[in-house]
């Protein structure tokens, strides 16, 4: 008995030129449907849910080094333990929202790792064809706080941003849908925390089509160390 793909195949390459078109075309919407359905939402709420709290916390950390600078350049004054006890409690504040912030950055898949955990999970999918692996330039995550008691004054200071930097790689490779739809299920499920930003689907010749996916990661550090 024929398996069930061995049967759409045979089905599709009966039909006329003009049915085949719009079968190819219909599977090309339900790919992205079925990607923001089942993945691409998932994937977006997780991802900015950890974005979102990495930014607080550097912000956070931000503020209270430049609270703690202020402090330490203050005139000595008979104040000086009421502010030694202040620069104590945000210091050990700073401590606190550092470690805090390196946790969540440990989730994301260190940098140098991005290619290989690629490469490797692609190599379980034995109807996939890797074309182009590609890791990009580092790109500064920016993030500044004004300081000063007026943050909206025009000549406002600025603090130094917290370094966090985005390593974007890009992936391009072929197959059909159910094993472009299982490989990208499968980077879901390696227990580390990257985000998407680009996924591209062409069918290039039936059953296979192209696919380019760009992911990245975060980290403190700007070079892909070991790459």
């Amino acid at each position: 008995m024929l398996r069930w793909h061995e049967w759409f195949v045979a089905v599709f390459d009966a039909r006329s030129l003009r049915e085949r078109l719009l079968i190819g075309l219909t599977l090309c919407v339900v790919t992205w449907a079925v990607w923001e359905v089942s993945i691409g939402g998932v994937v977006t709420d997780s991802k900015a849910e950890v974005i979102t709290d990495i930014d607080r916390l550097a912000r956070d950390l931000e503020q209270q080094n430049f609270e703690r600078d202020r402090l330490i350049e203050l005139d000595r004054t008979p104040e000086r333990e009421a502010l030694r006890r202040q620069q104590e409690r945000l210091n050990s504040l700073l401590v606190a929202q550092a470690e805090e912030l390196d946790a969540l950055l440990a989730r994301f898949v260190p940098p140098e790792d991005v290619p290989a955990l690629l490469e490797d999970v692609l190599q379980n999918h034995e109807g996939l064809k890797l074309v182009r692996l590609t890791s990009q330039p580092a790109e500064p995550v920016t993030i500044t706080i004004e300081s000063g008691a007026d943050a909206e004054a025009e000549n406002a200071a600025e603090v130094p941003s917290v370094e966090i930097y985005r390593h974007p790689v890009l992936l391009e490779f072929e197959g059909g849908y159910l094993d472009v739809l299982a490989y990208l299920e499968s980077l879901e499920e390696v227990g580390w925390q990257f985000a998407w930003r680009r996924l591209e689907y062409a069918v290039a010749e039936y059953p296979d089509a192209q696919v380019l996916i760009e992911l990245e990661t975060l980290s403190r550090e700007k070079e892909w160390l070991g790459v």
